[in-house]
């Protein structure tokens, strides 16, 4: 997924790689062949060598000067993701010496669909002798249930709202961690173990931090919840959308001028926006393809996917909720024309694109049947179902994306008071859901 950052996330996760093995599950056996791997390193650390392309990684073994360690030449890991022409797994090459110190060599496809989804693994960014390691342990022998659920949000909007909301309850012994620049939150909500932790905006910063949870804390669940905004208009603000299905609507292949070869995607042309309209004239820009995602996950191969669905258990007992009261008052002046509600099994669609424009959202609702845009629900989604781990979102609606939507023109609502009521609302649904987890009667099934 998001082809351009595949360089930066590659040096980032064989950065974490070198650094511990706590990338692996906590009873996985290759966590020792990684202990082995650092400590074999002549010098203190490895040189990490990347490239992209399997042409790429062929030149540097015909150069002849990579040698392969004769203990340990490679391991194959995160499964997550996989180079497209290769097989399942990335192969990190172990050299014995090339100049003056050991060095790595990871060979990935052009384009690597969960790249973003492997970084910064677990205690992984820590350093061997770090005493966060000792922390994270004791933090996952501390739930009082076999493990945690990952709640996550974007943004500080987001957050006030579950902290205005009193239900979050800080733990006394271990309240928090911080890890690759981001506090993970250890409490409870409702009596479930909880760790929640504000990702930062767009998808890169949601699916690492979503890893990050995954693989640094035993999680059994991960509930996403937050703002967006409406591409369909029968839903208003402060209503609470639960999608069925999320889709990254960011990734194009930008054609050829006058291209009309056909796809199996919807097509935006930017011809059909020009302004005044005329068929005739043809937009220098041509046209984009919509493209799918590739997804990696454990004990599968991989497989292109547009619909990334929210799992099927927990959306199911989700609806328990639908009569549940939402807030429609912003304060005692100003309250929204309609009563907020839940809507189920709409579509969500996200990209790094802050949408304020009324013809894309039109094409959006359109072509792709996307009721809600937002900037992290795919990333969330997809790294939850590359580690097997049940995902739900939900999302507040704040602003109409563009649209004209239906609050009335006399009616004079701050940006920033809209967005604090539909994240109230949307985190009133994650607690009353954490909480219909206690009861024990949706079955979660661990990674």
């Amino acid at each position: 997924m998001w082809a351009v950052q595949v360089g930066a996330f590659v040096v980032g996760l064989l950065l974490t790689m070198v650094q511990d093995s706590r990338q692996l599950r906590w009873s996985d056996p290759l966590r020792g062949v990684l202990d082995r791997i650092n400590q074999n390193a002549a010098a203190p650390s490895y040189i990490g060598l990347v490239m992209a392309f399997p042409t790429e990684e062929v030149a540097l073994l015909n150069s002849g000067y990579f040698v392969s360690s004769s203990d340990i030449p490679w391991v194959d890991l995160a499964v997550i993701f996989s180079p497209i022409f290769w097989d399942q797994s990335v192969r990190w090459i172990v050299a014995m010496r090339v100049g003056a110190r050991p060095m790595w060599a990871v060979q990935v496809g052009a384009f690597v669909v969960g790249l973003l989804l492997t970084m910064v693994q677990d205690s992984g960014q820590l350093r061997w002798s770090d005493p966060l390691r000792g922390v994270l342990e004791r933090i996952n022998q501390n739930a009082a249930a076999p493990s945690y659920i990952g709640l996550v949000m974007a943004f500080p909007t987001e957050e006030v709202a579950l902290l205005n909301s009193g239900y979050f309850v800080s733990s006394s012994d271990i309240p928090w961690v911080d890890l690759a620049g981001r506090r993970f939150n250890i409490g409870k909500i409702k009596g479930v173990d909880v760790i929640y932790v504000m990702s930062g905006e767009q998808t890169i910063n949601a699916g690492i931090t979503v890893q990050i949870l995954v693989d640094s804390f035993d999680i059994k669940g991960i509930v996403h919840y937050g703002i967006a905004g409406s591409a369909n208009d029968s839903l208003s603000l402060g209503d609470v959308s639960v999608p069925s299905y999320v889709a990254f609507t960011g990734s194009w292949k930008w054609k050829e001028f006058k291209s009309e070869k056909e796809q199996q995607y919807p097509e935006l042309k930017f011809g059909d926006f020009n302004s005044p309209k005329n068929k005739d004239i043809r937009n220098l820009l041509g046209s984009v393809e919509f493209t799918p995602e590739q997804l990696y996950s454990t004990g599968k191969q991989m497989e292109e996917v547009f619909w990334l669905p929210i799992e099927p258990k927990w959306f199911s007992f989700a609806t328990q909720l639908q009569d549940l009261k939402l807030q429609e008052c912003i304060n005692e002046t100003y309250c929204l024309p309609e009563t907020p509600k839940l809507i189920y099994g709409l579509r969500g669609s996200t990209a790094d694109i802050y949408l304020d424009n009324a013809a894309y959202r039109e094409f959006l609702f359109k072509e792709f049947n996307v009721s809600t845009v937002d900037e992290e629900s795919a990333a969330v989604v997809m790294t939850s179902l590359s580690n097997r781990v049940p995902c739900i979102v939900f999302r507040g609606v704040s602003d109409f994306a563009g649209g004209a939507g239906n609050l009335p023109s006399k009616m004079t609502i701050t940006t920033t008071s809209l967005s604090s009521l539909a994240a109230i609302n949307a985190v009133h649904v994650a607690i009353e859901f954490i909480g219909l987890l206690k009861k024990g009667a949706a079955t979660v099934h661990d990674h």
